[in-house]
Order: structure tokens, then C-alpha cells, then sequence
């Protein structure tokens, strides 16, 4: 969505869960719209997702950049990391909140050094204790997210050589860090496999961390049948010294969808994820969006769209 149907949607989604305005997200959306373009600027757009039985929204600023001139790219990076100081100083001194910027410096200085684009994204909860995240986006760039990936693990005293075998076969596309309004932070690890993949492979993934909830997998996975599909992956959430505490599965679509999904396989059907589909797919459309990214987690749908 561009900015305007981007604020348009947040206050309509505030309104209609009566969630709490912590901080001018208008303002912010300006900040992270306006404040990171340069001359290699390409493709920017705002993001949301929701996830099932959860009311509050995750918002997403992404920016990417055209080839061009080293200088000029050094001079977007710049830009793009100049415009995300500006929301962690804005948010902290609106809310009080101890985030962890420090961090959030040593993300921005990997990036600027592997020339990788940084994206910007916030949870916005009833509770109203704003939740922060920045992502590298690191697809293709399989070298240099290991050496991120091992250098974070390093700096938060997780063991990289004990969970990076999750990660031997597969490709990254991101590494994320969400940033608590307590100090507190934790790490997640995207990666993705070309479609169509080997799906006993997934189910033994999933298994492996989310036991239960089979029936919705399996019923999640036929699901897919309808859709054309880019990439499968999954999001790797690591908090706990050199654990994975979580795994959430997520697919990239091939195209983005704005005329509506698909209806949940037959056992499903009459679900009460069946009916929240149903109605997040319909108020998507009235603004004018289009879902690009799906993922599941337990017995929770989430659907991403710009």
C-alpha cells in the first residue's frame, strides 16, 4: 500500500480493535516514507500482517535499491539508516521505553558493510507497549548472513555452531531482530527452499519443534494447492542461549492476490479461522490490498499483504 491507504488502514485497524496510539504513527510512517530516499531508491512499500486470534497489527517498511554508483548506493544505505535512528529516538522518547539501540547500531553497521538493504517494522498491541523489529534482507547472500548470523549469535552469547545445521541445506532470505520495550531482544532466522519442495521434509520440521496441531498442517499444506508459490521457509526464533525456541513456517506467493483466497480445505471449512479469513480477506480488498506472503504457526494463520 502506498502511504496514505498505509494510514488509512492503520487508524481503521486501531478504531476497530480500540488499540492504543502510544506514539503519532502517522508521524513515524513519514519518518521511514520520506526520510530514506535517495537516488537509487526503488521499490517501497508498507506491509501489515495479521494473525489469527491475535488483535494487533505488525506493520513493515520495506526499501530496496536499484544498481547504480557504489557512492550513491552508500549514500541511500545512509539515508535509510540516518531515518530508522529517528523512529528508535522518536518511539523511545515518546513511550519511556528502554529499547535496545545499541544493538539496533551494530544490525545497522553490518548492513551498511554488506550493502544489504535494512527494513523496519512494529507491533502494535492492546497493551501498548510498542514492540520494534528491524530485518536484513539477505536473499542470494548466503555468505554474508552466516557471517552476520555468527557475529549476532556472538554479541548475544548464542552458540551459532549449535544452531546453524538448521541451516545447512537451505537458502537465507533475512535475518530479523524484534526489539522489546523492556531492553530485552531476540533474534530470528529466515530461510527459504524453491517450490515445490519436499513437504515430508516440512511436516519433519515442524514436528520437530511444533508437535501438535498435525491435522491443521496437513490441512494448511493441501491448502497450498491453490495458490502459486514462489518459496516456502521458515522463521527461526532464537532467545534463550543456543536454543530454537520456535519455528513458524511462511510462503512467498509468485504474484500478489487482490481479489480474495481461496476457502480453507473441507475439515476447516467451518472453522473459526475459516470465518477470520473470510473477513481480514474482504476489509484487505476495501483498501485496496493484495496478500503476498501466508505462514502458520501452531494452530494460527497469518496473511501479509501490501
Amino acid at each position: 500500500m502506498d502511504i496514505a491507504r498505509s494510514k488509512a488502514f492503520v487508524r481503521a485497524v486501531q478504531e476497530k480493535w480500540r488499540l492504543p496510539t502510544p506514539v503519532d504513527l502517522d508521524l513515524v510512517a513519514d519518518m521511514l516514507e520520506k526520510g530514506g530516499v535517495s537516488a537509487l531508491s526503488d521499490r517501497r512499500a508498507f506491509e501489515f500482517s495479521f494473525v489469527f486470534s491475535e488483535k494487533s497489527i505488525r506493520l513493515l517498511h520495506l526499501i530496496f535499491f536499484k544498481k547504480g554508483p557504489t557512492h550513491l548506493r552508500l549514500e541511500g544505505m545512509r539515508r535509510r539508516v540516518a531515518s530508522l535512528r529517528r523512529v528508535f529516538e522518536y518511539v523511545s522518547r515518546r513511550t519511556g521505553c528502554r529499547y535496545d539501540e545499541g544493538l539496533a547500531e551494530r544490525a545497522f553497521g553490518w548492513a551498511q558493510e554488506a550493502d544489504v538493504p535494512v527494513q523496519f517494522g512494529c507491533v502494535l498491541k492492546r497493551d501498548a507497549a510498542l514492540q520494534m523489529k528491524t530485518y536484513l534482507s539477505l536473499f542470494h547472500r548466503n555468505a554474508s548472513a552466516r557471517k552476520i548470523g555468527r557475529a549476532l549469535c556472538d554479541l548475544r552469547g548464542v552458540d551459532w555452531e549449535k544452531i546453524k545445521g538448521e541451516f545447512s541445506d537451505s537458502g537465507f532470505d533475512a535475518i530479523g531482530i524484534d526489539y522489546f520495550p523492556d531492553g530485552a531482544s531476540a533474534l530470528k532466522f529466515y530461510v527459504y527452499h524453491p517450490w515445490p519442495c519436499d513437504l515430508a521434509s516440512v511436516k519433519k520440521t515442524w514436528e520437530r519443534y511444533s508437535g501438535r496441531h498435525k491435522g491443521f498442517l496437513a490441512a494448511f499444506l493441501s491448502w497450498l494447492s491453490c495458490f502459486q508459490i514462489r518459496h516456502i521457509g521458515f522463521l527461526y526464533r532464537v532467545s534463550s542461549p543456543s536454543e530454537i525456541d520456535s519455528v513458524k513456517i511462511w510462503i512467498r506467493l509468485k504474484r500478489p492476490i487482490p481479489h480474495g483466497l481461496p476457502a480453507w480445505p473441507g475439515p476447516l471449512r467451518r472453522s473459526a479461522s475459516a470465518g477470520w479469513l473470510y473477513s481480514v480477506n474482504r476489509w484487505v480488498r476495501s483498501f485496496g490490498g493484495a496478500i503476498t506472503y501466508l505462514s502458520v504457526e501452531g494452530d494460527r494463520l497469518g496473511l501479509y499483504f501490501r
